[in-house]
């Protein structure tokens, strides 16, 4: 049995998840990886 959600972004949210993504293509995952690997912060963002 499947039910289907309309999710509704406010533009805030969605201003939100673009900075995100942005932020996420400048760093990349190698960095991502890296930082999670060592234990690190993300002290760059």
């Amino acid at each position: 049995m499947s039910t289907a959600r309309t999710v509704l972004e406010t533009e805030e949210h969605q201003a939100l998840r673009a900075a995100v993504a942005a932020l996420g293509k400048r760093y990349g995952r190698d960095y991502m990886t890296t930082v999670i690997r060592e234990g690190s912060h993300t002290d760059e963002l």
